[in-house]
């Protein structure tokens, strides 16, 4: 779901059950990627973990360095770009 008033993405349980949840250690794993620099490491992790594209995965890893909420969402949804 978008959030209507700031525009971030999260997933409703119940709404996609076929998207199994990653565990929070992979979010970990992912923000140590990002944060020391290895972006494509960190992209790839979040594209295995997720399942999503690459363009989603991009999006959600600028989400998580500008400190917003990044989840996968449902297909067709991009997290917010600003």
């Amino acid at each position: 779901m978008r959030c209507k008033f700031c525009g971030n993405l999260s997933l409703v349980p119940g709404i996609l059950p076929t998207q199994a949840a990653a565990p929070a250690s992979a979010l970990d794993e992912i923000r140590q990627l990002a944060g020391g620099g290895n972006l494509a490491d960190a992209i790839a992790r979040y594209r295995a973990t997720y399942g999503v594209d690459q363009q989603e995965a991009s999006d959600a890893l600028d989400a998580l360095q500008a400190g917003r909420l990044a989840t996968p969402s449902a297909s067709g949804m991009r997290a917010p770009k600003s």
